[in-house]
């Protein structure tokens, strides 16, 4: 699955009603790549042109969350 297709599936629930895949797509191109999106700063999302604090949110609980649980596997 692309990266950008991850980071439409999660922005689905910050923004149902909506067409995620350009915020995705610009979310990567303004980082660089999916690990660098979900390793910025709440701040720096919100910089992002369409990513609102849900998103941002979302995002980093997420990243928190996943690195919490690799660390226990």
């Amino acid at each position: 699955m692309p990266d950008h297709e991850i980071l439409e599936m999660m922005l689905f629930y910050a923004y149902s009603r909506r067409d995620t895949n350009e915020i995705a797509h610009r979310l990567i191109k303004t980082f660089g790549n999916l690990e660098a999106v979900m390793n910025a700063a709440y701040e720096d999302l919100l910089q992002v042109k369409d990513v609102g604090e849900n998103a941002a949110t979302l995002i980093v609980l997420f990243s928190r969350y996943a690195k919490r649980y690799m660390m226990k596997s």
